[in-house]
This record gives C-alpha cells, structure tokens and sequence, in this order.
C-alpha cells in the first residue's frame, strides 16, 4: 500500500513494506529519503496546525500594509521608479498572501509514540485515504509488536511466556480485547499441535523400545 502527497512546494511519498515505511519528502530545502521499521513507530496520533507561523506571515502582512500605504501617499504613476516600487510592494503582498493560504491549509498527522515518527499532510490527496492509509499503517504496527514481543509462533517459547507477554500489550492498551482472543486462540491452537506432536514422537519411542525388548 501507498501514499502519494502534495501541496505547493511540498511532495511526500510513503509505501508500506514487509517490515517498514519507506518515504521521500521534497520540498524546496529538503530531500529526504529513508525507511522506518514498524517497530521504532508508536499508535499515537496528532493533529499539528503551525499556528506560530499563521502568526508571522500575519503580522509581516498587517507590516507590509502600513509601509505600503506610507509609500502610497507620494507615488507617482508617471515615474518608472514608483511604478517599479508600487509592484515590488504588491508583488511581496501577494507572495505573504500564499504562504499563509499554504501554511493554513496545510495541517499535519504525526505518528508518534515511538522511537521515531513520521508526518502525514492531513487532506492529501483527501481525508479518507490519509485514514485508511493510517490505519493499516497501525495494523502492521501491532502486527509488528506481536511479532516481535509475543512470538506467537515460536516452538522454543512455552504457553505462560507468550499469554503473559500478550497481556501486557492489552494492558498497554497496544491491542484491543478482539487482537487478544485472536492472537490467544492461536497461542493455544499451536501449543497444543506441539504437545500433540510430542505425545505422538513419544508414542514411537515407545514402540520402538518394545520391539527391542522383543528381541
């Protein structure tokens, strides 16, 4: 699954893999390019809007306007010079005026909680995609824990071991009661293959020793 993104001045692209986020971002004075393991991302989730810079484009604007309108008093339309000055004003005017339409229109998703943590733009391409893309990005997450911490799988750990890891991650709140009976059911369907496995192995062994005795 991926995620293309974009604004003015602003691209990010984000593809799930087998065992990470691989993303590229670029704007006008960054290049970035990396991957992220599942396991170094978090569950939580902000919503970021950069309300400090709305401020300054404001106040460079509201700065602008008074200078301009000084200026505006004693231009001259017939000097080349105050023509020049009158569009130099309006131009930097126009230029304030898209950056605050960007930098308000253009709110953040952080994932964090984790070692690290990426940003998503909030509306691009649409609220809905950047929703599914989150949540199958936590569904691999916790997968990911689970993997990593449970080992569900793993033959060499016993029963207790892997219930008391499984429910430490439902005490951290990282699975919800449904992931828990999923994963639980799993644990105990593979234990009992495995005591079955040696119950049998063990049956052969017997047989084994009984036609040695016989002969």
């Amino acid at each position: 699954m991926e995620l293309k993104q974009r604004r003015i001045w602003d691209r990010r692209h984000f593809k799930l893999l087998e065992d990470g986020v691989w993303l590229r971002q670029i704007s006008p004075t960054d290049d970035v390019e990396l991957k992220v393991k599942y396991e170094e991302l978090g569950l939580e989730v902000a919503y970021i809007r950069n309300k400090s810079a709305s401020l300054v484009y404001g106040s460079l604007l509201f700065l602008s306007t008074i200078t301009g309108r000084m200026v505006l008093r004693d231009i001259d339309l017939n000097d080349t010079s105050d023509i020049v000055l009158l569009t130099a004003i309006c131009a930097f005017v126009l230029i304030l005026l898209l950056m605050a339409w960007m930098d308000s229109n253009k709110p953040l998703i952080i994932i964090n909680g984790g070692e690290k943590k990426i940003a998503l733009l909030r509306n691009s391409p649409d609220a809905t995609t950047v929703d599914q893309f989150i949540n199958e990005l936590h569904s691999r997450i916790v997968d990911r824990i689970i993997k990593v911490r449970v080992r569900p799988h793993d033959p060499e750990l016993n029963y207790r071991y892997k219930k008391s890891s499984l429910d430490l991650l439902l005490e951290e709140k990282v699975i919800d009661e449904v992931k828990y009976d999923q994963i639980l059911r799993q644990i105990s369907e593979n234990n009992q293959n495995r005591i079955g496995f040696a119950n049998s192995f063990s049956e052969f062994e017997d047989e084994d020793n009984e036609e040695d005795l016989d002969l």
